[in-house]
């Protein structure tokens, strides 16, 4: 269970501020749970007032990011991800990006576009499209990701729909 639960603390349903998730995340990584801690979350469009923040804060330990990404801006990540982690790490260092794909020409994308020194996951949706995106991630050497919740009954799959997903 090392690392299972990863903090998006700037997200619904707690929407926190930036500062006050830092503060958590170092408290966090700092608990006698730490163990259980995985990455910090935070949306690439956010980098840079993290980037900006970093320096106020001080942890013994280091962070782990991954870093939501849209299709669209797929191709800056490289260049984006590769200039804040020149900065930062090894103490804070994004190690993975994830982005939502609906054809099996984004999960292409996605695998061209993101050097493969970071994890790429990709989050698939749960319906018919299924089996020939879970082929093509597997084709690109990425890795599948199904979203679990959110602020709006319908983010939350049916047991049924999840074992699926996770037989496939």
């Amino acid at each position: 269970l090392a690392g299972l639960i990863d903090y998006a603390g700037l997200f619904p349903p707690a929407s926190l501020d930036l500062a006050r998730v830092l503060e958590n995340h170092i408290r966090y990584a700092e608990s006698g749970e730490s163990w259980l801690l995985g990455r910090l979350l935070v949306p690439i469009t956010r980098l840079d007032e993290l980037d900006e923040r970093l320096p106020a804060f001080s942890t013994p330990a280091s962070c782990t990011i991954s870093t939501l990404a849209q299709i669209g801006d797929i191709h800056r990540v490289p260049s984006r991800v590769a200039e804040f982690n020149e900065r930062h790490s090894p103490r804070w260092a994004v190690v993975a990006v994830e982005v939502v794909a609906g054809t099996a020409a984004d999960v292409e994308r996605i695998a061209h576009c993101v050097p493969e020194r970071y994890e790429r996951y990709v989050e698939l949706p749960l319906d018919a499209r299924l089996p020939a995106l879970l082929d093509a991630v597997a084709a690109t050497g990425c890795y599948a990701k199904a979203r679990t919740g959110g602020v709006v009954s319908d983010a939350f799959p049916t047991p049924a729909v999840l074992s699926r997903f996770m037989a496939a």
